[in-house]
């Protein structure tokens, strides 16, 4: 799954790398400790133009009847993507990315959970795959939403847990984002990276706390670790 990541890449290389043609924020704070409920950068297609925006993390379905719904459906699972009312509506036309550096996965051993620190390995800039949906607030005001798609983990990340976000990096993101590409055409993107593409480090306990948004955060905890 994923249930906290980080962005702290400059704003013009975030507008660089993905081709940005409109800007929809006022401002951006590099963050290393997003949580669901925090907005997040995310890039989208509208009226033909790739659009920079930010969204709230947890995803609430335009037909729903309260946006609680949304911090239960921060992540989607790939493989049934169209089985379920919330999502098989938006993967023809609602497809985004959520910019990001990285994000935090735990490993359970015993009663401790363990967290750790997953990147690409040289650390390039990428997006998670993501849907979004829009909310009525009232008559002039909606609410726009996203959730991250997950699929099984590779063989590395799979030592700390079973699932991982589909990590895009700029050419799939075009893709993706193309509202004329049929999500029968883009399945083959919702895949788990090789595991010489990834590279992870225990980090400290501190990041089990949103309030704790530091780049200290990404320090490595210990020096050598299994992976």
């Amino acid at each position: 799954m994923c249930g906290r990541f980080v962005t702290y890449s400059p704003f013009e290389e975030i507008i660089q790398t993905f081709g940005i043609e409109l800007v929809l924020i006022d401002e951006y704070m590099p963050s290393y400790n997003i949580a669901p409920s925090n907005e997040v950068l995310v890039v989208f297609e509208k009226e033909e133009k790739v659009v920079l925006d930010k969204f709230r993390w947890g995803l609430v379905p335009s037909w729903s009847k309260d946006t609680n719904i949304g911090y239960k459906m921060i992540n989607a699972r790939a493989e049934t993507l169209t089985d379920k009312k919330s999502f098989k509506h938006l993967v023809n036309s609602k497809r985004c990315g959520i910019v990001a550096n990285g994000f935090y996965e735990w490993r359970i051993e015993g009663h401790s959970k363990i967290p750790y620190f997953i990147k690409l390995k040289d650390g390039r800039l990428f997006c998670f795959a993501g849907l979004y949906d829009t909310w009525q607030i009232d008559n002039n005001n909606e609410l726009y939403t996203c959730t991250i798609i997950t699929t099984d983990a590779n063989e590395k990340i799979s030592q700390i847990h079973d699932r991982m976000p589909v990590m895009l990096e700029k050419e799939e993101v075009e893709k993706w984002i193309d509202t004329k590409n049929s999500f029968d055409n883009l399945k083959r993107l919702l895949r788990a990276k090789d595991d010489d593409e990834i590279e992870l480090y225990q980090v400290s306990n501190k990041v089990n706390s949103p309030k704790n948004n530091s780049k200290s955060n990404l320090i490595p905890e210990v020096k050598n670790t299994l992976f």
